[in-house]
């Protein structure tokens, strides 16, 4: 079973690529679902250029991290499509 974040990420093609030791599943299975996100919409983000972007954060936890908080920027581009901006784990 696939998690939305994994779907999220096959969605985008080829936009970002990520190695990961181990599948997606397996950093969420011990969590329960998270609940949907809420979106941020800014005009801006650190060390980005200007741009529109849409922030999802995501809480979450790992077996080395007992509490995290996941981020994925998405940036729409000229061509109306949204890519893939960023991701981060804090």
């Amino acid at each position: 079973m696939r998690t939305r974040f994994a779907r999220a990420l096959s969605s985008i093609g080829g936009a970002l690529a990520l190695t990961i030791p181990m599948p997606v599943t397996a950093l969420h299975a011990a969590s329960s679902p998270p609940a949907a996100p809420a979106p941020t919409e800014t005009d801006s983000l650190p060390n980005a250029p200007p741009g529109h972007y849409t922030v999802f954060q995501f809480r979450t936890s790992f077996a080395h991290l007992a509490s995290a908080v996941e981020t994925v920027a998405l940036v729409q581009e000229s061509d109306g499509h949204w890519r893939a901006a960023g991701y981060w784990i804090r």
